[in-house]
């Protein structure tokens, strides 16, 4: 069993009104989904439980990228 078998890792490109989003789901090298949100408390309630369901029993790591200007997460 490989160190990263249960874990989802997601990619976060904020901006003042969304968020695009990449996620690589365990044993992939690519990303498998990628969406966009808007940047709002609502939406990101729902992508946090959305990739809690998509991990299941394993873990997600996450980094974002917010340029120079660093927008609030």
């Amino acid at each position: 069993m490989s160190i990263n078998e249960n874990i989802i890792f997601v990619g976060l490109d904020t901006h003042s009104k969304n968020i695009n989003v990449a996620v690589i789901l365990p044993g992939s090298h690519e990303f498998d989904e990628e969406w966009q949100i808007t940047h709002d408390a609502r939406s990101l309630r729902r992508l946090a439980k959305k990739l809690l369901k998509m991990a299941g029993d394993g873990e997600v790591c996450g980094v974002y990228e917010a340029g120079c200007c660093g927008y609030a997460l």
